[in-house]
């Protein structure tokens, strides 16, 4: 995974000048997924910021894989740093129009990083 720089959009004029967000800023991005190392698709995700200083930055962040044969939707917390973000497969469409798992995303410092899934097929029984 190559990761875009993610483009801040201030949507709270009352700013903190010690906190580079402020509650309800939005983070978004368009980062390129690779699979041994061939372009697979790519990412479009948005963040709204949560928490801000004195208390840890945490945004709630929602975003779409854009892969061959459909989307996969999914959910996650994220704060700065290195940790790994657990993600929740929520649906997605096309060839993935019944999913449903969980991820983990982790980050590398020179803009990378691994995406692995667990997607499920989360069918109606009897129907």
């Amino acid at each position: 995974m190559e990761f875009s720089p993610y483009g801040p959009v201030q949507a709270n004029n009352v700013r903190n000048p010690n906190s580079p967000f402020a509650l309800g800023d939005e983070l978004v991005a368009n980062d390129q997924l690779f699979s041994h190392g061939q372009h697979v698709g790519d990412d479009a995700f948005s963040c709204v910021v949560v928490s801000v200083p004195p208390q840890a930055v945490l945004a709630d962040c929602t975003g779409i894989f854009r892969l061959p044969g459909g989307t996969i939707a999914f959910q996650t917390t994220a704060a700065p740093g290195p940790v790994p973000k657990q993600l929740a497969v929520t649906g997605g469409t096309g060839s993935y129009d019944n999913a449903g798992g969980d991820g983990t995303l982790t980050e590398f410092p020179n803009n990378t990083g691994t995406l692995t899934l667990h997607v499920l097929s989360l069918v109606a029984r009897g129907g």
